[in-house]
């Protein structure tokens, strides 16, 4: 539970930050799939010049959406698209290492990617009520951080639901990762947000902090 947690940040080496393990902190890009997609269409081809040719962004209609001829100029085979989507470049906590695939498997299967969670911040329109219940796990899918000035850390929370896969060169790892223990709690809690499963201590502390907050302040 976050009550358990005394610390949760410590600092690390930045050599040991690079090796991008479990509970560093790093930026990278966080995406945001919209609920109707934008493509990127070649719209003219120079075959002598390829500097000159001209894209535009398009909304296809969804009967060639992922169904298309080949576009050999563009390396996409009929199921691939090139997607327009949204970005903001925000703080990530590495849920899971990079694997080490050796020499198994092709080389499609190799990608080096971790598994990161995203950081959010407050925002001044936040109620205290909202942080609180945030703070005592109500929402299964997110887990409080607080504020740490010295550390370049605001007030927020991870979000389990945004997890996402990224690529290692596009994760700028800080000198910084999460404690022992802050970091088995998010794992203990990714596995019930995941699975439904979980040690019932942490559902029992859960249940009294929650109640307390629904009891409301005492005179």
């Amino acid at each position: 539970m976050s009550n358990l947690v005394q610390e949760y940040y410590q600092q690390i080496k930045i050599g040991q930050a690079k090796q991008l393990g479990k509970g560093v902190l790093g930026w990278a890009p966080a995406y945001y799939l919209p609920e109707t997609l934008t493509t990127l269409e070649l719209v003219h081809y120079n075959p002598s010049n390829e500097l000159q040719n001209r894209y535009a962004v398009a909304k296809p209609q969804s009967n060639i959406l992922f169904n298309h001829t080949p576009v050999h100029e563009l390396h996409l085979e009929s199921n691939e698209e090139l997607l327009v989507i949204k970005a903001k470049r925000r703080k990530f906590v590495i849920l899971c290492e990079a694997p080490d695939y050796g020499s198994g498997g092709a080389s499609r299967l190799c990608e080096r990617c971790c598994t990161g969670l995203p950081l959010w911040t407050f925002h001044p329109t936040d109620s205290e009520d909202f942080k609180l219940r945030i703070k005592a796990l109500e929402y299964p899918w997110w887990i409080y951080l607080p504020e740490a000035k010295a550390l370049g850390m605001q007030e927020g929370f991870i979000r389990l639901d945004r997890f996402l896969i990224i690529p290692l060169p596009l994760m700028e790892p800080l000198p910084l990762s999460l404690s022992e223990d802050a970091m088995y709690l998010v794992t203990e809690w990714f596995r019930y947000y995941s699975t439904g499963q979980i040690d019932p201590l942490f559902m029992e502390d859960r249940a009294a902090l929650i109640q307390a907050l629904n009891a409301g302040p005492t005179h």
